[in-house]
């Protein structure tokens, strides 16, 4: 049993050091901040998006990350988010907002997504009808 368990972490820490994914904790910078999904949606004005505004935060190498704040503001059209507005990256590297309601006024809204440390923020935009 016991070299079955060592076969098993030894399995998770070369699986570790592959590549893909770091997290903010180990000590590696955001350089990035990307749209995944959720951008140019259309809907009812005062109603909500159905699906969710989603990002993903870089490292330098490229790599996802998890464990990173991303937060939601909405910058035009006077809607609002339900929470949560700050967000984690989760394993898979990707923040979820929680539900954006569309302003009253017909149009172009947005949404801009930043996280610490990463200068260029990303907007979501939607169009109220």
């Amino acid at each position: 049993m016991r070299s079955v368990s060592a076969m098993f972490l030894t399995s998770l820490i070369a699986l570790g050091g592959c590549g893909g994914y770091s997290s903010a904790p180990g000590g590696q910078v955001a350089t990035r901040i990307a749209i995944y999904t959720g951008d140019g949606q259309a809907g009812l004005k005062g109603y909500p998006l159905l699906d969710p505004l989603c990002t993903n935060v870089f490292d330098a190498s490229g790599d996802l990350m998890y464990g990173v704040t991303v937060t939601y503001t909405v910058a035009t059209g006077g809607g609002h988010l339900q929470l949560p507005t700050s967000v984690a990256t989760d394993t898979r590297g990707i923040a979820t907002s929680g539900t954006w309601f569309l302003g009253p006024s017909a149009g172009t809204q947005t949404v801009t997504a930043s996280t610490a440390g990463v200068v260029a923020s990303v907007t979501f935009t939607a169009t109220a009808q």
